[in-house]
């Protein structure tokens, strides 16, 4: 820091030491009022009644460079089982599966949102599947669905639940940076009061 600013700061240090304690406050606010979040995160995969397609892509060595997964039309659609705010269900085409993200800020919330949701998309899925039963005339297609009726696993072969939640505390970023404007704000509060007491 040089003599000019501090000279400047001991001149005004009223404005100076008024604007340091007025971001430290706002920022004590914020960090107050920030919450901690808890993260818990399961997984599925869901092959729907017409089957998965793979896409997969090789290099001329025979290495694999791309591989992708979509599910055909008349399956189940997964996102509109979700009803709540705080529960987010994203496909990943890279590996076919459904990752099922439950964040909060109420540590009780995740670990149980995310299993009762992978406990419910297999009732879900049976309902689905005998109302598509009853508007399906082929006799191979009927056959098709109720096996997976009466084997629900087939249609989730992979269920991963959730088994631990995942604290996510950024509050300290608060802090930091609000320790920086705090310091800058003060001086370039001081410096403008000096120009002006200048003119």
């Amino acid at each position: 820091m040089s003599k000019d600013i501090l000279r400047i700061i001991k001149k005004h240090k009223c404005l100076y030491f008024f604007i340091l304690f007025l971001v430290f406050f706002i920022t004590f606010y914020i960090y107050q009022k920030k919450p901690v979040e808890y993260v818990a995160q399961g997984s599925f995969r869901y092959i729907g009644p017409n089957g998965t397609v793979k896409t997969t892509k090789t290099d001329v060595n025979g290495t694999i460079t791309y591989e992708n997964f979509a599910y055909g039309d008349g399956g189940l659609e997964i996102r509109s089982l979700v009803k709540s705010k705080t529960l987010n269900v994203n496909f990943n085409g890279g590996n076919g599966i459904y990752e099922v993200i439950s964040r909060t800020s109420n540590p009780d919330i995740p670990l149980a949102e995310v299993n009762e949701f992978l406990d419910f998309i297999l009732i879900a899925n049976a309902d689905f599947l005998k109302e598509k039963l009853l508007y399906t005339e082929s006799a191979g297609e009927k056959l098709k669905l109720e096996k997976l009726i009466e084997a629900p696993y087939q249609s989730f072969p992979l269920i991963i639940k959730a088994e631990k939640i995942e604290v996510i505390d950024n509050r300290y970023l608060v802090i930091f940076f609000g320790i920086i404007l705090s310091f800058f704000a003060s001086i370039t509060a001081v410096i403008l009061k000096e120009r002006v007491d200048e003119v």
